[in-house]
């Protein structure tokens, strides 16, 4: 709980004299004593492309949100960094799988994407990716522990190859998306290796959000796999998801990115206190989802419940929040300054 000020003596024959009420009368006053800014280039839009596909069709779950084609990305992103938002994330998505970017094969979607907008984006605008690594080993529950590790060490080398690949293609922060224990390190010597140091990592934060997934598997078509999540944490096991940042941490991760909803902020403020370098909050699908549709109902003010949601993650630390409102939210910021 925040200290309360000290406050000044009266009278109790004289007029108040603290009366902070006097800044909320109107807009321009209400304005003023800002404390926690929420600034367009703390944005970072998140756009899906697609390998399989001749036109943008809308994601499935995800109001507003599409699987794109390299020429329909393009010029999202252009949009996105016309209105001064920090970076793009790029998410690759076949028709039933997401793509890895792997080196074997240049085609790739997500690798053509990141060389077509590494081209066209200028230095201002940050280019994220994730790295997805299928395990082609199939689950089994009878599976003994050394053919675990087999499994785990194929799956660590295929993070590695694709995410030079992607540094390569033009990636300047790289997100592994699986949860994978020495992924961040794998990656990190890879890279080392190759002379690209200069390429940031993240990490995610295993937050507890296994009620959150739906939308978001449905819109990156991991049809089915969000009833299995062996490797995040229980709802309450807060104190767990600090231990496997701290070591994320000594994997070499320079940012944090915390997949949190309202109901998570505390979570979010709490690796903030903790966590000794930058994090980012990547907003969850669901809440996006449940607000385009109140709004659709009009049941909201849509411009004001956007802003404030994305005030809230600012308030609780987030330096970095990655939202499919990203461009919007950037022109309304603008708008309010001139």
């Amino acid at each position: 709980m925040l200290p309360l000020p000290r406050l000044r003596p009266e009278r109790p024959d004289s007029e108040a004299i603290i009366r902070p009420r006097r800044l909320r009368r109107a807009e321009p006053e209400r304005s003023k004593p800002q404390e926690v800014p929420l600034r367009a280039k703390d944005l970072v839009l998140p756009l899906l492309v697609c390998g399989d596909i001749t036109s943008p069709r809308p994601a499935p779950a995800r109001p507003g949100v599409f699987h794109h084609t390299l020429d329909s990305l393009t010029r999202a992103a252009l949009d996105a960094a016309a209105n001064s938002i920090g970076g793009i994330m790029l998410f690759g998505i076949c028709k039933d799988r997401p793509t890895t970017g792997d080196a074997a094969d240049p085609n790739e979607i997500l690798l053509q994407a990141l060389a077509r907008l590494s081209s066209e984006l200028d230095s201002q605008t940050v280019l994220m990716s994730t790295v997805c690594a299928v395990d082609d080993t199939p689950a089994e529950p009878a599976k003994s522990r050394s053919r675990l590790q087999l499994a785990d060490s194929r799956l660590l080398a295929r993070y590695r190859d694709a995410a030079l690949a992607q540094a390569q293609a033009g990636a300047r922060f790289l997100a592994p998306a699986d949860h994978t224990d020495g992924q961040l390190a794998i990656i990190r010597t890879g890279l080392a290796a190759a002379g690209r140091s200069d390429v940031g990592l993240f990490t995610w934060s295993d937050t507890p959000t296994l009620v959150w997934s739906g939308a978001d598997e449905l819109a990156c078509c991991h049809l089915g796999r969000h009833a299995d999540r062996p490797r995040e944490v229980a709802t309450t096991a807060c104190h767990e998801t600090l231990r496997e940042l701290a070591l994320d941490l000594t994997e070499g991760a320079d940012l944090i990115m915390v997949k949190s909803e309202l109901a998570y902020q505390d979570v979010l403020h709490d690796i903030v206190q903790h966590a000794g370098i930058p994090v980012g909050n990547f907003q969850s699908p669901e809440e996006h989802t449940m607000l385009e549709t109140a709004a659709a109902q009009g049941w909201l003010d849509r411009r004001r419940a956007i802003l404030e949601i994305l005030m809230a993650s600012r308030r609780a630390g987030a330096g970095v929040i990655v939202t499919p409102w990203a461009t919007e939210a950037a022109s309304w910021l603008r708008e309010e300054t001139q």
